[in-house]
């Protein structure tokens, strides 16, 4: 009988390890008892051909002054936020700037895109209700400043715009040449501006091309609006570094899963094995791996005498941890590789 599992990483990466586990005798007359039953158990990492995107973190910035009120802009900017939200992976970290003639009191610091992050910037994204006036320089600061301010400036970082682009005195020399409106002067980071229905396309355009940027017009009615933002965020997202999987400090951590079995030894090439004194888990330091290696090793159990009519039996389960080679985090996979025996039926 095989049994294949495929890990989940925790959340600093897309890229799992795949665990295979193989009894080789695919059924056994019936449930007795079995000493020194073989387990083989495969390790395999992602192949060249798949690669992990690396955490990136993203400011948006959102027009609530009171123009967005008009044409359900307001409702289609809350939206937009919220498909960002879940396009984002664990690992990856957003800030909400809310705004309308200054930034709001209580703007998000970035927030790490976990569940629980998510919900916080979801909650965040409801809350928000049309203010007064607009003016679009105080957010681009406040959003280059949360980004200026990190503290691993390396990771890939993108600010967002949602407007109706209704502070036309940006456009005017004196507006963007002034000290306080610097992120136009001189950019630190490109602006990807989304205007919604009914925006002002020069506004938009204007602070898109000073930030090198881009400019994307969001008109249209319904999911045709959350369509074109959802490909163009995508999109965006998918030019974030992308590397090949590695790994150091890999090593596989086993489990007997009835609780009638036990673990009786682990035969490793060169590889550093233990076993529990009460035999129910065990570990394999596997140490390095990288794309498309596989490692092997054999664990070797004793087994109960089953129930009578048990069809099969889980006898062993397999998860582990590991080193991230792109980003030094430890993490760990679950336990998504389980032997089973199965019994022939009388």
């Amino acid at each position: 009988m095989t049994s294949t599992g495929t890990t989940q990483a925790t959340p600093a990466s897309v890229l799992q390890l795949s665990v295979f586990t193989t009894v080789k005798i695919q059924s056994v007359p019936g449930p007795a008892k079995y000493s020194n039953f073989p387990v083989w158990v495969t390790l395999e990492a992602p192949g060249a051909g798949q690669t992990a995107r690396a955490p990136i973190d993203m400011v948006a910035a959102v027009d609530v002054s009171r123009s967005i009120h008009d044409n359900e802009r307001l409702e289609q900017e809350k939206a937009s936020v919220s498909l960002v939200i879940d396009l984002l992976l664990p690992g990856d970290r957003l800030a909400v700037v809310p705004f309308d003639e200054d930034v709001a009191k209580h703007a998000e610091e970035l927030v790490d895109m976990s569940d629980q992050g998510k919900e916080k910037a979801r909650s965040t994204v409801k809350s928000l209700t049309t203010g007064y006036g607009t003016r679009l320089s105080k957010p681009l600061e406040r959003a280059e400043q949360i980004l200026m301010e990190r503290g691993d400036v390396e990771r890939a970082a993108f600010i967002i715009l949602l407007s109706d682009g209704g502070d036309t005195s940006i456009l005017k020399d004196k507006e963007w040449e002034r000290t306080d409106t610097s992120v136009l002067r001189d950019p630190k980071y490109p602006v990807r501006t989304f205007g919604f229905t009914g925006h002002n396309a020069k506004t938009m355009e204007f602070i898109a091309t000073r930030t090198k940027g881009t400019y994307n017009a969001i008109d249209g009615a319904g999911n045709d609006i959350y369509h074109k933002f959802s490909g163009v965020v995508s999109g965006l997202l998918s030019k974030a570094t992308f590397r090949l999987f590695s790994a150091v400090g890999l090593e596989a951590q086993l489990a007997a899963v009835h609780p009638g079995v036990s673990l009786v030894r682990i035969e490793s090439r060169e590889q550093r094995t233990n076993i529990s004194d009460d035999g129910r888990s065990g570990s394999v330091r596997v140490g390095a791996m990288k794309a498309g290696e596989t490692t092997e090793f054999t664990v070797y159990l004793d087994v109960p005498e089953g129930d009578a009519g048990m069809e099969a039996m889980e006898v062993l389960s397999i998860g582990g941890v590991y080193t991230q080679g792109w980003d030094g985090k430890r993490v760990g996979y679950r336990r998504g590789g389980v032997a089973s025996l199965s019994y022939q039926k009388q």
